[in-house]
C-alpha cells in the first residue's frame, strides 16, 4: 500500500525547518506502508529541513530499515534528501 503526502498542501510553499514536525505526523507508517513525500511545487528543501524531519529516525532506528519505506519525488535539490538519508556531506 502507498500513501502519496504532498508537502506543499500540508505545510505551504514558503516553509520553515520548524514545519518538518507537521509533516512528520502525517508519515507514520504502519507495517509494510510506503510513503511517498510529493514535492510538487517547492522549489528549495534546505538539507536542515530533511534533517528535521527525519532525526528521530535517525537515532532510533536502523538507518537502511528506515528508509526502506519512504519515498520522495518532484524533489528539485535531491542531493540535500541524499545527504541526510546516507549520513555525509557527499552526494
Amino acid at each position: 500500500m502507498e500513501k502519496v503526502i504532498n508537502v506543499k498542501n500540508v505545510i505551504g510553499e514558503n516553509f520553515t525547518c520548524a514545519d518538518a514536525i507537521l509533516l512528520k505526523s502525517n508519515f507514520k507508517t504502519s507495517g509494510n506502508e510506503t510513503i511517498v513525500l510529493d514535492f510538487s511545487g517547492v522549489s528549495d528543501v534546505p538539507t536542515t529541513f530533511f534533517y528535521n524531519l527525519f532525526s528521530d529516525m535517525l537515532y532510533t532506528q536502523n538507518r537502511g530499515k528506515s528508509f526502506e519505506n519512504i519515498k520522495v519525488k518532484n524533489l528539485v535539490a535531491i542531493d540535500n534528501y541524499n545527504r541526510v538519508i546516507n549520513g555525509t556531506t557527499l552526494v
